[in-house]
Formats: C-alpha cells, sequence, structure tokens
C-alpha cells in the first residue's frame, strides 16, 4: 500500500484501540445496544431531513 493509506490506517486503528482501552478502564457503562445506538445516530445524522 502506498504510505500515506498507511498512515492514516495505522491512525484510525490506534484509535480505535485508544478508544477500547479507555471503555475499558472506565468500567464498560455502556451496553453494546447502546454504543450501536450512539454509532446509528452519528453516522445516519445526515439522512435526517
Amino acid at each position: 500500500m502506498p504510505a500515506p493509506i498507511d498512515y492514516v490506517m495505522s491512525a484510525f486503528s490506534y484509535l480505535i484501540y485508544g478508544w477500547v482501552i479507555k471503555w475499558l478502564r472506565h468500567g464498560m457503562k455502556e451496553t453494546s445496544s447502546a454504543r450501536i445506538a450512539i454509532f446509528d445516530i452519528s453516522t445516519n445524522w445526515t439522512k435526517r431531513g
């Protein structure tokens, strides 16, 4: 892969890793269904009219 794509993939992977570690350290207060709902809301905000 080209270097810029590798850098973006590496940064994204580390972002996800950090988010999961922080979530685990804070006791995983959100359920998986709550996380999915939050993600659905954040990714579908442009579809609202």
